[in-house]
Formats: structure tokens, sequence, C-alpha cells
């Protein structure tokens, strides 16, 4: 299990990468890069609960510098790496607040898979909102990512 969220977040981080690049290739509207910005805030943030880490100062819909996206990014896949690979239990059920300030609680298992499908869902809205202001989005999908590191060995 270990490997496939390690696996699934490497491709995260890549699909996220290409977004990124796709982003700043051009002069796009505001919308894109407030849902570029909201996959690494929402990214920060839930590694943050899950290490119970009340330092962190963010809101999702928190504006992000075009210049900061690949430096968060490198990060982003660097704590998770370490989180997945140091967590002894990935069952273990965290107890947060989320931006409203609800109480609410998951498995550490169930956070990470809510990241990687809550950045997959953005970046389809991003990639369509590319393509609607006559760019040519990045291919982000899973299967083309494994194709391509088979292609690399």
């Amino acid at each position: 299990m270990r490997e496939n969220l390690l696996d699934l977040f490497r491709h995260n981080h890549e699909a996220n990468r290409r977004m990124i690049n796709g982003v700043l290739s051009g002069k796009v509207s505001l919308r894109i890069h407030e849902l570029c910005g909201h996959i690494l805030n929402a990214q920060q943030i839930w590694i943050s609960r899950i290490q119970d880490n009340p330092t962190i100062n963010l809101l999702p819909w928190d504006p992000v510098s075009s210049d900061e996206y690949f430096t968060i990014n490198d990060t982003l896949l660097t704590d998770v790496i370490q989180l997945i690979q140091s967590e002894s239990d990935l069952s273990r059920v965290v107890n947060y607040r989320n931006s409203k300030g609800d109480s609410y609680q998951n498995s550490i298992l169930e956070i990470l898979n809510h990241i990687v499908l809550h950045s997959a869902y953005h970046r389809g809205q991003v990639n369509s909102l590319l393509r609607s202001e006559g760019f040519s989005p990045p291919i982000v999908d899973y299967i083309f990512y494994k194709r391509e590191m088979q292609d690399q060995l």
C-alpha cells in the first residue's frame, strides 16, 4: 500500500509540474492561477493536519505567487514521501478542523487519498480553462505517466 501511495504522489507531483508549466506558458486568467494555488494550498493544509502542525497559517484559497508554484510543489512531494515512509499506522485517525472551524476526523489513508483525488479534480478544471482560453493543456493522466516511466527504463 505504501508503494502505491508513493507512486500516486509522484504522479501527483509530476502532473502538478506539467500543469504549472502550462499555466506559466502564457497570459492566463486569474481563475486559473487561483485554482493552481488552491491545489498547492490544500495539499499543504492537509499535510499539516496529519502532522498536527498548528503553525501553518494558510487558507485553501489564499493567493499563491506564481514564482512559488514549483518550489511549493517540490516541497510537498518531499514532505508527503517523508510522511508516508515514517508514519507507522496509516489507519491512524486524525482530528482536525476545516477552514470554517468545524471538527472532523479521518484516517491518514483517507486524507492521502483525498489529496490525490482533490488535486486531479482541480487539474481537470485548470485544463478545461486552459483549453477555453486557447492554450493546449498538458497531459496529466496517470496512465500516460506510467507509460512514460516504463519508457525510461
